[in-house]
């Protein structure tokens, strides 16, 4: 009988892994257009491709429909994936889906990886694909990763980066160097929250650079130090000098539509900290992982720092770096917890390299799993997967059968998201299919609009196709001054996805001339009151 290798394994990971996704719904999800939680982020980064798309492929031209200052010139991270995905619908037709399923593939091939790198450090095919599925089991992963945001591609790339640097430490091809140094420089361009891994890599480098050893009875990792003396200087200066581009890029431009710099948590007040602190413990952490699996991996964290003399050295660095920049972030970004909980993705990292860590302590034979555990480990595991495609259906789909039977979903999440899908149907859903009927008014993409309710810059503007204003930084709208200076920067046409915001007061003067309505949305031709 043929020996079972890595190849044979990860193609039946990979089995694994079109089931578990088959099981959550992305076949029913891949059509729909950006929705559910966090539109307005994805609509963010589909504004980006749209704009590529429609008014050529200038790299270093990012633009988003919002207008405001700059004509909509912003820019947020690397646009690795808008520009990608501009020019897969070049070549392949304009599809939303290409998106999704670029993001999920560059999510895959990383899952790959991550098995690769944990069976390399613990020596144990059922424990690396246990470590691999717990992170496919995150509620938080199972969402955005067939999804439009660069967090999970930076995370990604951070998986990839980490788990090729292991692969070279352990089998000592460059070629395994080269990948991860590319992968985490990748990672902290798309995203600088994911730069941990570069970090890691980095600093035990320079300890090998300068004999100082980081694994037991093995070798120095670079005999020849000339590769990482090229790599390390040139990654830093391609970092450094995309951020120093996209500041300038925003500060010229439309400058506050992105956050580049802190939001710190010794900036809030204190009855804020404490409302965000619980925000990100009741809500976002149970996102993350479910309570059972946040207490393991908090468990396999205590017992690592407790036995960490035991650990190999290289082990101990990442772990320890991971910690330390994970805390670093929350407390530098901590403001930002009260919302978003996809900030929480690239820290992903930090339970991966537990996860890694703890496979080390394993195969040192200091720790043993029974038959009767590995049980255990499965049907915990089954229940992970199904407590993630549980929240991912909620968050996803008006009725799911699997969220509504799956106990772990309370009364009032699921009251929440029936009215959640149900306030979107009513409101801004028809804007998803309006743009043909906007065309047919005679309204260009670049004839500028007024966009209301929407507090955010592009949701309405993006699905509608249309470049604009939006109620974005409006204080209520009893006062006629917001419409009348988009009008004074070119406002055209007023869109209204809600019906009872005509009876505001600064609304009521411009709805003399309607032109169209498309199922509840009205449209006006703005003239002054």
């Amino acid at each position: 009988m043929a020996r079972f290798t890595l190849k044979h394994h990860l193609v039946v990971l990979l089995v694994l892994l079109t089931g578990i996704y088959l099981f959550y719904g992305y076949a029913d999800m891949f059509r729909t257009r950006p929705h559910s939680i966090h539109q307005w982020r994805q609509t963010d980064c589909l504004s980006f491709t749209k704009n590529y798309y429609e008014e050529g492929m200038h790299f270093f031209s990012p633009k988003i429909h919002w207008q405001g200052d700059g004509d909509g010139k912003a820019v947020s991270e690397l646009p690795l994936m808008n520009y990608s995905v501009a020019m897969l619908w070049k070549m392949f037709g304009e599809h939303e889906y290409w998106y999704r399923f670029l993001e999920l593939f560059i999510y895959t091939i990383a899952l790959l990886f991550l098995f690769a790198g944990i069976y390399e450090t613990s020596r144990s095919w059922f424990y690396a694909y246990c470590g691999t599925l717990l992170i496919v089991a995150s509620p938080l992963l199972s969402y955005y990763s067939f999804n439009f945001l660069a967090d999970v591609p930076a995370l990604s790339f951070a998986i990839i980066g980490l788990s090729s640097f292991l692969l070279f430490m352990h089998r000592r091809k460059m070629l395994w160097f080269i990948i991860a140094i590319i992968a985490a420089t990748l990672a902290a361009l798309l995203k600088a929250s994911a730069g941990s891994v570069l970090i890691i890599i980095g600093v035990i480098s320079l300890c090998d650079l300068f004999n100082i050893k980081t694994m037991r009875d093995q070798g120095l990792l670079f005999p020849k130090k000339i590769i990482p003396l090229i790599a390390f200087p040139l990654s830093a200066i391609l970092i450094l000098a995309w951020y120093r581009w996209a500041l300038a890029y925003n500060n010229n431009n439309s400058d506050g539509v992105f956050l580049m710099g802190f939001l710190p948590i010794w900036k809030m007040e204190p009855f804020k900290i404490l409302e965000t602190a619980r925000f990100l413990v009741n809500d976002h952490l149970n996102t993350s992982f479910n309570k059972a699996a946040l207490f393991l991996i908090l468990g396999l964290f205590i017992w690592l720092l407790l036995n960490l003399k035991k650990l190999e050295m290289f082990v101990r660095i990442a772990l320890i770096i991971s910690a330390l920049f994970t805390s670093a972030f929350i407390l530098l970004f901590f403001k930002v917890f009260n919302v978003h909980d996809y900030y929480l993705i690239t820290q992903i990292i930090f339970p991966i390299m537990i996860i890694i860590g703890f496979g080390s302590f394993m195969k040192s034979d200091y720790l043993k799993l029974n038959k009767k555990l590995n049980i255990i480990i499965v049907f915990f595991l089954a229940y992970s997967v199904y407590y993630s495609c549980a929240i991912f259906r909620l968050r996803t789909f008006e009725e799911s059968k699997i969220a509504k039977t799956f106990l772990g979903v309370t009364n009032e999440e699921a009251s929440y998201w029936r009215w959640f899908h149900w306030n979107y149907d009513n409101t801004i859903k028809p804007l998803e299919e309006i743009t043909p009927y906007l065309r047919s008014l005679g309204i260009q993409r670049t004839d500028k609009v007024v966009s209301i309710p929407d507090q955010s810059f592009n949701i309405t503007l993006y699905l509608m196709d249309q470049k604009g204003f939006t109620g974005m930084g409006v204080n209520g709208y009893a006062d006629t001054t917001f419409i009348k200076n988009d009008m004074a920067q070119g406002a055209k046409y007023l869109v209204i996805n809600n019906p009872e915001i005509k009876k505001e007061k600064g609304v009521e003067p411009y709805l003399k001339n309607k032109i169209g309505q498309f199922k509840h949305v009205e449209i006006y031709k703005l003239e002054q009151p």
